[in-house]
């Protein structure tokens, strides 16, 4: 649905969404390894912004979906009255 709406900053911001650093970040394990300084205090923490910027993208991603398609969806509806 993202590359459908052909817009550029949508496709980008869709992009860095899909960073592997929020999963990292959501990861909840403590072992040895490649340990990154996390800038949250928990991965619930972090799973819940995440969660909260996916919503806010989705609920962009469908105003501008119904913008786009005003003109076919409002004469539908006046039809169902």
């Amino acid at each position: 649905m993202v590359l459908h709406t052909n817009d550029e900053k949508m496709i980008d911001t869709w992009g860095r969404l899909q960073s592997a650093d929020y999963f990292y970040y959501m990861a909840d394990n403590n072992s040895a390894g490649y340990k990154y300084v996390n800038p949250f205090k928990t991965s619930h923490e972090i799973f819940q912004y995440y969660t909260n910027i996916i919503t806010d993208f989705d609920i962009r991603l469908i105003k501008k979906e119904l913008r786009k398609n005003k003109t076919d969806f409002l004469p539908a509806m006046s039809t169902l009255y």
